[in-house]
Parts: structure tokens; sequence; C-alpha cells
């Protein structure tokens, strides 16, 4: 094998190894924000981000990491 092909394959695999580790970190700090949001509003809130987890989860994982990536691109840019 052509060893431009193996450098390309290994930085292609750490870029896109960064990009599954930040989304991960963005969709747990989306989904503990969300868990946070729903505690407040008490056992019903509870109850509704557990369902919406089982029943729409495509969504919720879509969800969290928005908010995630929202929620750590206002941390890394507040002084």
């Amino acid at each position: 094998m052509d060893p431009g092909i193996v450098i390309l394959l290994i930085v292609g695999g750490v870029i896109a190894l960064g990009i599954v580790i930040g989304l991960c970190m963005a969709a747990f700090t989306g989904a503990v924000f969300l868990f946070g949001f729903a505690a407040e509003q008490g056992f019903l809130g509870l109850a509704a981000y557990i369902a919406c987890w089982v029943f729409f989860f495509p969504v919720m994982l879509i969800i969290c990491i928005i908010v995630g990536i929202i929620l750590l691109w206002v941390a890394h840019n507040s002084n």
C-alpha cells in the first residue's frame, strides 16, 4: 500500500475520531442540561423526559447534540 494513502487514512481517522468525541461531548452536555430543565418541572417533567428518550430516541439525540453544541459554544466564547 502506498505510504501516502496510509498517512491519509490515519489523518482521516484521527479527524473522524475527534468529530465523534466532540459530538458525544455535545450530546452528553445537552442531555444533562435538558435533564436539569426537566427536573425543575417536577415528576411530570422527568417522566416526559424519559418517555421522550424511549419513544423519540433519534429526535432526542439530535436535540441534545444541538443544545450541547450551543452550550459548549457559548461557554467557550463567554469572557
